[in-house]
């Protein structure tokens, strides 16, 4: 992986460029001030752009409109506004990685997701063909290939990715009054 981060767009897009030619496969980040230099980027090679300029006016708007809710997001980091520090309040974001002989595979997410306490949701899924699909509904089937993104208890993580890793054995759950079996 590659980031490029200079304060000028245009050291940025020659980076990208002289990256990509020497190395295809290679995932770049480029930072952006331009929302011109933002296709640019894009099209010299660049897999994902972060414009440090809208980053800004979004933060901008956040304290304009929520600044209490802003305050807390705050407190979780160290008051640069990069993002909150979920560990703090005993949350993470994770991803499952469906290889072959996962039992996620040929399953529905509203099969898989537990809402609520102990539980943790899916935020995304990235497909095998790199399309993705944020807050997916419960019918979104689950395929050998896909990323999926949960943001849960930093405890129940890891009993996510045991319980769905191949080999696992069913597991009998109640949640709200409803019992299956996993």
């Amino acid at each position: 992986v590659l980031a490029t981060v200079m304060s000028d767009d245009a050291t940025n897009v020659f980076v990208t460029l002289t990256a990509r030619e020497m190395n295809p496969d290679l995932t770049i980040i480029a930072r952006g001030e331009n929302r011109r230099t933002e296709s640019k980027l894009r099209s010299c090679g660049a897999d994902t752009v972060v414009m440090t300029t809208t980053i800004g006016a979004a933060r901008m708007s956040q304290l304009i409109l929520r600044p209490t809710a802003d305050e807390l997001l705050d407190q979780l980091t160290d008051g640069s506004g990069a993002g909150p520090e979920l560990d703090h309040i005993g949350l993470r974001f994770d991803e499952l990685h469906i290889d072959a002989g996962s039992s996620l595979a040929g399953k529905t997410l509203g099969q898989i997701e537990v809402r609520g306490a102990h539980g943790y949701l899916v935020v995304g899924v990235r497909g095998a063909d790199v399309t993705t699909v944020m807050h997916p509904p419960d019918t979104t089937m689950i395929s050998v290939g896909d990323v999926v993104v949960v943001l849960g208890y930093q405890d129940d993580i890891p009993e996510l990715a045991t319980r769905w890793s191949p080999g696992s054995t069913p597991r009998t759950m109640t949640y709200r009054g409803v019992t299956t079996t996993t």
